[in-house]
């Protein structure tokens, strides 16, 4: 007996858009997809606008790259200042974190983690903005259940199809998590929304071989390995309590 449309859940319109190209061709705008992910409001999205168009002009060549990533899934677009193509505001906020990344870990060579792949939107904007820093990302991987991580991986090589770029991407499904080296590990809320026993496997297994660290954290209550670290100012989520933290960038949002 087929799953009636109101058992799905987002790793249900993954595992279908893997098979079914209309699933596939929108699902930025599945209610049971955005319920979990590519939900950014758009007026967050216009606060990192307005940080990164301090550093990158609406005029750069590189935004006709960035809207690709709106070209598959059929995503709400936006117009923000001058730039040529409208966006959605998940993309504008991948950009604001590719860039706040990169300008802290510039003139490398890096291996990535991404703890969460969501649908591979940050690899792709990763790579985009890699050669403007001066990195080399030698490797990236992405970990997830198995229909979404399977679903990230194939839009991430239909994407570099598109952008021309040389991604060097794997998954990794959760439940086959073994130790991994990395530089730079990246969770977007996916590790805050884990037990603390699955947190602690991660921590066993990921972030101790990491030499940083990029994080949302969608609860209040750190855990404690990530406590007391370097801060800095980051992305100011109005209505939000922001605590910036470690060698590159931590957002906690208090629900």
């Amino acid at each position: 007996m087929s799953i009636q449309r109101e058992e799905y859940s987002h790793v249900d319109v993954c595992k279908e858009a893997l098979t079914n190209i209309n699933t596939y061709n929108t699902f930025k705008q599945n209610p049971l997809y955005t319920k979990i992910l590519q939900h950014c409001p758009h007026e967050i999205s216009m606060e990192a606008y307005k940080k990164i168009s301090a550093i990158l002009n609406d005029n750069d060549e590189i935004w006709k790259i960035i809207a690709l990533n709106d070209t598959i899934g059929k995503p709400q677009t936006y117009k923000y200042g001058t730039i040529p193509y409208e966006l959605s505001p998940t993309t504008m906020l991948y950009v604001y974190q590719a860039m706040i990344i990169l300008n802290k870990i510039k003139n490398k060579k890096l291996t990535i983690c991404e703890i969460g792949s969501g649908y591979g939107g940050l690899c792709f904007m990763l790579h985009v903005f890699a050669t403007k820093f001066n990195v080399i990302i030698q490797k990236y991987t992405l970990i997830d259940l198995e229909h979404v991580v399977d679903h990230a991986i194939k839009y991430v090589n239909d994407i570099s199809i598109k952008s021309k770029l040389d991604m060097n991407v794997d998954g990794i499904q959760e439940n086959k998590l073994e130790k991994i080296d990395s530089d730079l590990v990246i969770s977007i809320y996916a590790i805050g929304e884990l037990p603390k026993e699955i947190v602690d496997r991660y921590i066993d297994k990921v972030f101790i071989h990491a030499s940083y660290y990029y994080l949302w954290w969608n609860l209040s209550n750190f855990h404690p390995y990530f406590t007391g670290q370097k801060t800095f100012t980051g992305l100011n989520i109005s209505g939000h309590n922001n605590i910036i933290t470690n060698i590159v960038e931590t957002n906690i949002v208090e629900n």
